[in-house]
């Protein structure tokens, strides 16, 4: 299924995507490079998500080169 660039993730889903804990992700949030915040709530679009991770792994890439 493909997913909707308006999909809105918790933190438990976006750190799963972009492979670190759900409390980096919430630092990332706090830090405001990463989500918004709804309701007393941090959420996340897919999108966002996705292009953050693309993101990680090209400065990463381009450290180990």
């Amino acid at each position: 299924m493909k997913s909707s660039p308006f999909d809105m993730l918790g933190s438990v889903e976006a750190a799963d995507i972009l492979r670190v804990s759900d409390r980096r992700v919430r630092q990332l949030a706090v830090a405001g490079r990463l989500g918004q915040r709804v309701s007393g709530r941090y959420l996340f679009s897919r999108a966002e998500v996705e292009r953050f991770a693309r993101a990680r792994r090209q400065r990463k890439k381009k450290v180990v080169q």
